[in-house]
């Protein structure tokens, strides 16, 4: 029991150092509000696509959309003209609830801490629940609210076109606050460091204090503020409907530079030192944010759209219904995509690798990468979420080791270090459950596989059912990992279960031959406790981190040499196969190269856990120094797989 508590704790801290190098990737970039966040900016690190690949549609009803996005968690939330807030699946499309109000929807939602804030027509603010559209509570102004809210620390900012910006508590819908304008509010609030930045259709700009409302300054135009501010590294960038761009002092409104177009402007973004603005004179201007000299400009056709960056790419729509993506850098076209003809405002979203657009036609359109069938079986390699396996391989040792001393301290409580406490606990165990518990643990105990006099080569009959069962789970589950679409599963099943053959069982019948020959009877077991281990975290993880069966071995014959000798030849024997499917991968082989390198390299490594039953508690016992060239250099392999591949 002591030596399997010092193993359980040796193990968890290898864990814990490889969990950290794991979780430490970089998470996917969601859109939670209008211009991707509080400041405005427009600027996602979000990978995002070059191609203008449809993913997916979907038309609201009756209506315009003339809302943005918001992507979070999988789901897009959206207001439409036909008075709903619609929630989507980010990836499918479908449709999960929709929630009425009584007026219009132009603003665009705000999803934070699982909630939904977005403002309506009908003079209103509303929270909703982002799991399933129930209302939480609504505040109503004494005006349209076409401005959409923005959520910081708590607080719910946003303006009414009855000329006031409000502040609310996020979880009451509370007034915390109201500050009167000159004129109807129709932008969104930026809000930096500590301040509140919108426009007003009295041409102004104003700054207000986030805690007070109270007024810190204000800037004036020639012309409508709609557009929203963008306030990045100290400076206010704003769009006006006098055809400027303007950058301003954060601190104190001052005018830094001001560049002229021909056409209104709508929001910009700022990203990387630069800014971009739409203009109504058919251009899009890219300039410096520091100076305001133009880098370059494309030419749109007139555009009324607030543009978007993200991975080095911008987007933009026009008002012809071209959707258009171009290289940040040097505007250098990428790809356009057309949506809709006549006059259409669209919004961009750019999140988990995809870009969402709504546009005035009432439909939101998704655009990356869709794999089609042949991408799937040739060209794609699977590699999970690193997080996720992280999660999934801390869970599956943690479990392993809890079950491991459970079983121990239940069946031989004496001779552990808490044999007291041990001795009456197991008095509570019937001895049915004991040895259940020991059997569901280990398969069956080692007594119980005896000598045979078979031709090394044989398969008994306890085999053929280990065999069918681990070809089977191993294939739904690696094809469901890969492709998740039940249709795409079909595709790829055939060449996993080819891979499944060659791992579970040429693989694993060279071991057991191997030790057959040795003297060692070995038979290939179905392993009850690694098969629930293996769907668990298949279904709730996205990584198959166990294995369905295991070898097991005649105790008798096992010296503690030979025990060694056979234990860790299974272990190399199966890297053996992870270097062949590896070179299988980088010939060209994509599919069953990377699905066979991802079974072998989870199966060594956690064959080598110095905790029973798994062999490197045994090689553990006799060479402490052997089970750590073999534990380091699984575990090396395993996180290579998991962050270069």
């Amino acid at each position: 029991m002591k030596r399997a508590i010092t193993s359980f704790i040796l193990l968890l801290f290898f864990f814990v150092s490889a969990f950290c190098v794991v979780v430490a990737q970089p998470a996917p970039d969601s859109w939670s509000m209008f211009r991707h966040d509080s400041t405005g900016a427009g600027y996602s690190t979000s990978v995002a696509p070059t191609t203008n690949q449809t993913l997916w549609s979907y038309t609201s009803g009756n209506g315009r959309l003339w809302s943005c996005p918001a992507v979070v968690s999988g789901k897009l939330y959206v207001g439409s003209w036909d008075n709903n807030i619609y929630c989507l699946n980010a990836s499918t499309g479908v449709l999960l609830w929709k929630h009425a109000t009584a007026g219009a929807i132009s603003s665009s939602p705000a999803v934070v801490n699982s909630k939904v804030y977005v403002g309506s027509q009908d003079n209103s603010v509303y929270c909703l629940d982002a799991s399933n559209g129930n209302q939480l509570w609504k505040y109503t102004t004494d005006n349209w609210v076409v401005s959409s809210p923005v959520v910081v620390n708590e607080k719910v900012y946003f303006g009414s076109r009855d000329t006031y910006v409000y502040c609310l508590d996020a979880s009451t819908g509370d007034l915390i606050w109201s500050s009167a304008t000159d004129n109807y509010v129709q932008s969104s609030p930026a809000i930096a460091d500590g301040k509140v930045y919108i426009g007003t259709q009295g041409n102004t700009v104003y700054c207000l204090d986030a805690a007070s409302g109270a007024f810190i300054w204000n800037f004036s135009t020639n012309g409508y503020v709609f557009a929203s501010p963008a306030v990045v590294g100290g400076r206010g960038y704003v769009g006006s409907m006098d055809f400027n761009v303007y950058c301003l002092d954060a601190s104190n409104g001052g005018l830094v530079w001001k560049y002229a177009t021909a056409g209104a402007i709508a929001s910009p973004a700022v990203a990387e030192g630069r800014v971009y603005a739409g203009s109504e004179d058919g251009n899009l201007y890219c300039l410096d944010a520091s100076t305001g000299d133009q880098i370059w400009n494309f030419v749109t056709g007139p555009s009324s759209d607030s543009p978007v960056v993200a991975d080095g790419k911008v987007y933009i729509g026009s008002a012809i219904g071209e959707i258009y993506c171009l290289n940040s850098s040097n505007g250098v076209h990428i790809w356009k995509y057309h949506a809709v003809d006549g006059n259409a405002v669209h919004f961009f979203a750019v999140a988990d690798s995809n870009v969402y657009v709504t546009s005035g036609n009432g439909t939101i359109y998704a655009f990356g990468y869709k794999e089609t069938l042949a991408d799937i079986t040739v060209e794609n390699v699977w590699n999970p979420q690193p997080e996720n396996a992280a999660v999934a391989t801390v869970v599956t040792a943690v479990t392993l080791g809890i079950a491991s001393i459970v079983v121990s301290a239940a069946s031989n409580p004496a001779g552990t270090s808490v044999s007291a406490a041990a001795t009456k606990g197991s008095d509570l165990i019937p001895e049915i459950l004991k040895k259940w518990l020991a059997d569901f643990l280990s398969t069956k105990r080692k007594k119980s596989i005896e000598q045979k006099t078979k031709s090394t080569f044989a398969v008994t009959k306890p085999e053929i059912l280990a065999y069918g069962v681990s070809l089977t789970v191993l294939t739904i589950s690696f094809s469901y990992v890969k492709v998740p679409d039940f249709t795409q599963m079909l595709v790829v099943a055939p060449t996993i279960l080819a891979t499944a053959v060659i791992v579970e069982f040429v693989k694993t019948f060279s071991s057991v031959a191997i030790a057959r020959r040795l003297g060692v009877w070995t038979e290939h077991r179905l392993w009850y406790f690694g098969l629930i281990m293996f769907l668990i975290t298949t279904f709730a993880f996205g990584v198959p981190f166990s294995s369905p069966s295991r070898a097991l071995y005649q105790e008798p014959k096992l010296t503690k040499r030979r025990e060694g000798m056979v234990y860790s030849a299974a272990i190399i024997i199966t890297l053996a196969f992870a270097a062949l499917f590896f070179i299988l991968l980088v010939s060209g082989f994509t599919l069953i190269g990377s699905t066979g390198l991802a079974m072998c390299t989870i199966m060594a490594f956690l064959d080598t856990f110095p905790v029973s039953p798994m062999n490197g508690k045994a090689i553990y016992d006799h060479n402490k120094v052997t089970w750590a060239t073999l534990f380091v250099a699984t575990l090396a392999i395993y996180l290579s797989w998991l962050i270069l591949m």
